[in-house]
């Protein structure tokens, strides 16, 4: 049995009712125990193929979409999210999760040469946006959606680097919410460097959905122009 001088035994049971009275709420112990990790506050998103993953947990398919924007293979696509959650069943927790289907984009026709690219949200419009139009700038790597996001080569890169292979996504305020690097093809124009975004800023659920799905619409319309069959001599003197 421990032995204190008279205060300090004072003391010790002071300390010990005080913990008595006043244990951690299981509130601040789930608020602790469910904190998340600060790289997945900012993730690095990455675009292989159909699927869209954290490159701090690849295993984990985040978003889906009907076709691959890379390879440009067809003129409307689909984005599907992963919905994740823990359920307790016999007291054994397991991750199920459920599909949502959130947003179709395709080009707009009503633009020159379909340049522009039209969203539309399949969900209610608390969780996506009804419709969106991204309008290309000078070249296939700009894009703006007007109130919401510009996206921009981000040309002191290009100084520095000596090539333009990331593009910078800004709010309507100017600020940077997002990093793109641009998806590289060897000389077979096959896919060589998978596209990502890294973001840059915490967003809103319906922000962040719609922020992944321009990326995607981007990524689309810049493989349209890198995949596009150059015209032949022959090609032209067939169609004159």
């Amino acid at each position: 049995m421990a032995h204190y001088p008279p205060d300090a035994k004072a003391r010790v049971e002071d300390n010990e009712n005080h913990v008595a009275e006043h244990p951690p709420s299981y509130d601040d112990v789930h608020t602790q125990t469910q904190q998340p990790s600060a790289p997945e506050d900012l993730p690095t998103l990455i675009l292989d193929g159909c699927q869209i993953y954290s490159s701090y947990s690849p295993s984990r398919i985040l978003y889906e979409l009907s076709n691959a924007p890379a390879d440009a293979s067809t003129t409307i696509y689909g984005i599907e999210k992963m919905r994740y959650r823990v359920a307790h069943a016999d007291s054994e927790p397991s991750l199920t999760s459920r599909v949502d289907h959130i947003y179709d984009f395709k080009g707009d026709w009503m633009s020159p040469a379909e340049r522009n690219v039209v969203l539309m949200g399949k969900t209610s419009q608390k969780r996506t946006y009804p419709k969106v139009v991204m309008s290309q700038g000078l070249t296939a790597s700009s894009f703006k959606v007007e109130g919401m996001f510009k996206a921009d080569p981000d040309m002191k890169g290009r100084l520095n680097q000596g090539r333009n292979n990331m593009i910078v996504w800004k709010d309507a305020e100017g600020q940077i919410v997002a990093r793109e690097t641009r998806l590289q093809r060897d000389k077979e124009k096959k896919v060589q460097d998978l596209p990502r975004l890294a973001i840059q800023a915490t967003l809103e659920e319906k922000t962040f959905d719609l922020l992944v799905t321009c990326w995607c619409a981007r990524v689309w319309k810049e493989a349209e122009k890198d995949l596009k069959e150059p015209l032949s001599w022959d090609k032209c003197l067939f169609q004159t």
